[in-house]
């Protein structure tokens, strides 16, 4: 502000500063009031995915069992119930080779005694965005999508490979 004659004169700088600020009070109040309307009328939809766990020691096996809560363990939210396991032992490639009855070459496979992979469905409660993603405890659902998976003493990345929207989704 210039002062004239001893009277306030405003200049253009005067006017942008009060329009920035306008525009911030206003961006404030608009998030304030649209985040609560949002989570006011957000719909919940039960969800049942699975994620792959691997590699399992056949000592941890044990901590992972129906009927358990799942965390995130980077937030501690809960994920859900583990409502199935399915476990298949891990395969080892051992980069020997043998040839097969039509003479195609064929990689030696082997299993792993004591490392397992383990399939987890788990179910609980989600919500689905407007581009029908659906949400568990701020995770999104996705085919391949990681997790922060924490059941008891165990807490591993898992990824999703799997999952079903109940209720009309």
């Amino acid at each position: 502000m210039d002062k004239v004659n001893g009277k306030t004169k405003f200049n253009l700088i005067d006017v942008l500063v009060i329009i920035t600020v306008l525009v911030i009070v206003a961006a404030v109040i608009f998030f304030v009031i649209t985040r609560g309307m949002t989570n006011a009328n957000v719909k919940k939809y039960s969800i049942s995915y699975t994620v792959k766990i691997t590699p399992v020691s056949e000592d941890n096996l044990k901590l992972i069992r129906v009927g358990d809560t799942v965390l995130d363990s980077a937030t501690a939210q809960t994920l859900g119930k583990i409502i199935s396991i399915k476990t298949e032992k891990v395969i080892n490639i051992t980069g020997a080779y043998e040839t097969d009855e039509a003479g195609n070459k064929v990689a030696v496979a082997g299993e792993y005694e004591n490392l397992y992979v383990l399939f987890v469905t788990i179910s609980g409660e989600c919500v689905v965005d407007e581009h029908d993603i659906a949400s568990v405890a701020g995770n999104r659902i996705l085919v391949g999508a990681p997790l922060y998976f924490a059941d008891g003493n165990y807490a591993s990345t898992v990824y999703c490979t799997d999952f079903t929207i109940e209720g009309g989704r």
